[in-house]
């Protein structure tokens, strides 16, 4: 902003540039002033005069969608009508909004913050009302921060987002579509593979244990660990009725309290055609028995394809619009059985730990988008290749919900996990906004808000999420926890073991 108030249009793009040249790293920009936007939220809201950082918004998306792309940015797209014409065959671009006065958005958001809710609603002050830090003026000729806005609803960039939440998929690369009953795997009633458990032949099926004939279609058992296939018709299920779904919206919020936006816990349904949409996986996509006693390919290297191809398909066909809409915590049968990232001094499960953490970061899911810090100086990343613990904002949110995924194999006392939890949860509550936290052990999280370990941030958690049981289970709304059902065809018989 200039000493006035307003923002060069011509200043802001050429500023963009200027990083667009610079090497990319954490010194190149500052995120924390800059309230990145989709091509859905430029595409489809009117951009005011009075709230020029929202133009500046989604100008700062384009030059950074072009630099993912590689692109070089000539002068001539970040002209203000190029930018928008980006999103928008047809952008709306006015002083003012039809029938009513615009109002000024540093003042709203400074002396009316409640207001915020129903003026982003209307297309207003979307930027201005966000949950980010922004420079005001303070008449000396400086800048100072304006203090985060308490209430939630001074966040209300509208947005709505539907979300898959399933867990358990269990995806058995080698199936044997005449269920022998775990003849492959040591007796293990869940698991139906067939002798041939090769590189050459991940995800194809056969009609016998061995040397069985290519099975047409890949029939299910309705007993076992499902194959690939099985994953595909789950989501394309999903997707198929989508419009009953149930979602997040900005109303769903109280907006009271002093820190984040927890609410009610609460979901609605909404329109698909409105909504962001993403998946939340709480954990297990590998099938049960997968150790180098139960195949014939060599179990790391299975540890890294069965995870990638899970992730792969369910980007496959751009229904998610790419990792960032894509979330998945570790389950007990994710690496190695029970003991991802448990036992530092145990080097075979350490080695199939990262190659479960090398899958998720290859494919684009962990990264250090937020460009979070941690003890000892630990990025994201690094952090998350020695946990298996990882944080990420929900995409359609306008960064006013988080997503946090627990490694649950480390229990509740594991100190490094831990002290990430507690730094992200404060973060998270200086921004005024929410989170939603995965956890594959019911055990751990069945407590919802009122685990100790969120402790002194209930306030801050909208709602947790475990796997494990493959019981759905009704949502206990007083907690904020769901306990959520398995894609996998196995029906538990006691087991202990899951």
């Amino acid at each position: 902003r200039d000493l006035n108030g307003k923002v060069s249009f011509e200043e802001a793009a050429w500023g963009i540039r200027s990083f667009a040249d610079a090497p990319i790293n954490a010194s190149a920009l500052d995120v924390s002033d800059i309230l990145f936007r989709t091509n859905r939220d430029c595409g489809r809201s009117v951009a005011h005069t009075n709230d020029a950082a929202f133009v500046l918004d989604c100008a700062a998306e384009y030059a950074r969608k072009s630099l993912r792309q590689q692109r070089v940015l000539p002068r001539d797209d970040l002209e203000l009508g190029v930018v928008f014409n980006h999103y928008d065959p047809e952008p709306s671009l006015s002083d003012e909004p039809p029938n009513r006065p615009g109002p000024v958005c540093e003042d709203i958001v400074d002396e009316a913050p409640r207001s915020c809710a129903s003026f982003a609603a209307m297309g207003y002050c979307v930027a201005s009302c966000s949950p980010y830090w922004h420079g005001r003026h303070n008449g000396n000729g400086h800048h100072e921060a304006r203090s985060v806005v308490a209430s939630y609803s001074a966040a209300a960039a509208d947005f709505n987002v539907t979300m898959l939440v399933s867990s358990d998929f269990h995806m058995e690369p080698w199936y044997d579509t005449s269920n022998n009953r775990g003849q492959e795997a040591g007796g293990d009633y869940r698991v139906s593979r067939y002798v041939e458990s090769t590189v050459d032949m991940r995800y194809v099926c056969r009609d016998a244990t061995e040397g069985g004939e290519v099975a047409d279609g890949c029939p299910v058992t309705n007993r076992n660990d499902p194959p690939l296939n099985f994953v595909n018709t789950h989501i394309d299920w999903f997707f198929q009725h989508q419009s009953g779904a149930q979602t997040i919206s900005d109303n769903t919020y109280d907006g009271g309290g002093d820190g984040g936006g927890g609410g009610d816990g609460r979901v609605e349904s909404s329109s698909s055609d409105e909504s962001v949409v993403v998946a939340l996986i709480v954990g297990d996509v590998q099938a049960h028995d997968e150790s180098q006693d139960y195949m014939q390919q060599d179990w790391i290297d299975n540890i890294y394809d069965s995870t990638s191809t899970v992730l792969q398909e369910i980007m496959s066909d751009g229904r998610f619009s790419g990792p960032d809409h894509l979330f998945l915590c570790a389950g007990n049968n994710d690496g190695p059985h029970s003991s991802i990232f448990v036992d530092p001094d145990n080097e075979d499960d350490m080695k199939a730990s990262w190659a479960w953490a090398q899958a998720m970061v290859d494919n684009g899911i962990v990264t250090n988008g937020l460009q979070r810090t941690y003890a000892n100086g630990l990025t994201q990343i690094e952090l998350f290749n020695s946990t298996g613990y990882y944080l990420k904002s929900m995409p359609g949110t306008a960064s006013s919900v988080f997503v946090m995924l627990l490694n649950t194999n480390l229990g509740v006392d594991n100190q490094v996990q831990n002290a990430a939890i507690t730094s992200d949860l404060q973060w998270i509550k200086e921004l005024g906004a929410s989170v939603m936290v995965l956890g594959h052990y019911p055990s751990v999280m069945d407590s919802g808000m009122n685990n100790p370990m969120f402790a002194g941030y209930e306030d801050v958690v909208f709602h947790t999420f475990a796997g494990h049981t493959h019981v759905a289970d009704d949502t206990d709304t007083a907690a904020r926890f769901t306990q959520v059902g398995a894609v996998s065809q196995v029906r538990l018989q006691n087991s202990t073991s899951r």
